[in-house]
C-alpha cells in the first residue's frame, strides 16, 4: 500500500508521534507531581486548623462534661453536697484546673 519512497517519510511522522508521545507522558508525570503537591498542602493546612479546634474546644467539652456530671442531684458518696458551701467552688475549681492542665499539655506537644 506504501511506496518505499514514501516510507521514509512515514517514518520521520511516526518518530515525531513518538517524541510528542513522550514529552505529554511528561508533562502529565509533571502535572501529578503538582496535584500531589497542592493536595499536601491543603491537607497540611486541615492539619493545623483541626489541632486550633482541637485546643479550643476540648477544654470546654471537659467542664461541660463535669458540670453535666454534677447536675444530676447526687447526693451519697465522695461529691460534694449541693447544700454545702464549698460544694460549688471546689467543682468549678476543678472544672478550671483540668481546662489549664489540657492547655498545658497542649503547649507542651507545641500545639499552641
Amino acid at each position: 500500500m506504501i511506496r518505499e519512497e514514501s516510507a521514509i517519510y512515514y517514518r520521520d511522522v511516526y518518530d515525531h508521534l513518538v517524541r510528542i508521545e513522550y514529552l505529554v507522558e511528561a508533562l502529565r508525570d509533571l502535572a501529578d507531581g503538582a496535584l500531589n503537591t497542592y493536595l499536601s498542602v491543603v491537607s497540611n493546612r486541615l492539619n493545623e486548623v483541626m489541632k486550633i479546634l482541637t485546643v479550643a474546644f476540648v477544654p470546654l467539652t471537659i467542664g461541660t462534661l463535669i458540670s453535666g456530671i454534677y447536675g444530676m442531684n447526687l447526693t451519697a458518696g465522695f461529691w460534694p453536697p449541693s447544700e454545702s458551701d464549698w460544694g460549688f467552688g471546689a467543682v468549678v475549681g476543678g472544672m478550671l484546673f483540668v481546662a489549664f492542665l489540657t492547655l498545658a499539655y497542649f503547649r507542651h506537644r507545641r500545639w499552641i
